[in-house]
């Protein structure tokens, strides 16, 4: 039992823990976004297209 981590342990721990793993679902999410958008109208893959070809 003495190996138990106390309450304020454990809310430090886990307010560690859930920060980055937000900011990767953050990510992840805003990546699916686009993608949701570049099929609804292929506007993303027009405009990445269009950004390659210009240079």
């Amino acid at each position: 039992m003495a190996k138990h981590p106390s309450l304020n342990q454990i809310a430090l721990f886990s307010c560690n823990v859930h920060f980055y793993p937000c900011l990767l679902l953050l990510c992840t999410y805003f990546n699916r976004y686009k993608k949701f958008l570049a099929h609804q109208g292929g506007r993303f893959k027009e405009m990445a297209i269009a950004s390659v070809t210009n240079i």
